[in-house]
């Protein structure tokens, strides 16, 4: 049960921090073209 329960939230914690990367991924790319826009 403990170790079902880990797993659980290292999937979690793991979509999670893709969520993140995503964000941030998506959040540098609007910069980088609003720094060749400007260009």
């Amino acid at each position: 049960m403990k170790k079902r329960l880990s797993i659980k939230w290292t999937a979690s914690f793991f979509q999670a921090g893709i969520s993140v990367l995503i964000f941030i991924a998506k959040f540098q790319a609007i910069h980088l073209t609003n720094d060749t826009a400007s260009l």
